[in-house]
C-alpha cells in the first residue's frame, strides 16, 4: 500500500477511486443551511453494491459549515463511489489510500 493519502473533491455524486484502497477521512463543506446525506459504495462506477461505511447525514449551521470525519481506514475493493444528496451547494472531500 502506498503511504500517502489521495483525495477527490466532489460537488455531486461520483467516483472517488477506480481501484482498491482504504477510506481515511471525509471533509464536508456546506452552505450553512442545508444538510448533506452521503453514502459510500464499494463500486467504481455507480451507487450500488456493498456500503463501505454506514450512511452519513451531516447537519450544518452558520458556525459549523465544515466538518471533518475520521473514517479509520475502511477498506474498499472495487473502487469508491459517493452518492451525495444536498438541496444547496456542498463539497465533499473523500481522502483515501490507494492499494
Amino acid at each position: 500500500m502506498k503511504d500517502f493519502t489521495d483525495g477527490a473533491v466532489l460537488t455531486a455524486s461520483g467516483i472517488v477511486s477506480a481501484g482498491p484502497g482504504k477510506l481515511t477521512q471525509v471533509i464536508v463543506a456546506t452552505d450553512a443551511t442545508n444538510a448533506v446525506s452521503l453514502s459510500f459504495y464499494d463500486n467504481a462506477s455507480a451507487a450500488s453494491g456493498d456500503k463501505v461505511i454506514p450512511d452519513l447525514v451531516i447537519t450544518t449551521s452558520a458556525i459549523d459549515r465544515v466538518q471533518t470525519l475520521p473514517v479509520d481506514g475502511k477498506r474498499f475493493y472495487n473502487g469508491l463511489y459517493v452518492a451525495i444528496t444536498c438541496s444547496g451547494p456542498c463539497q465533499v472531500a473523500a481522502l483515501h489510500k490507494k492499494d
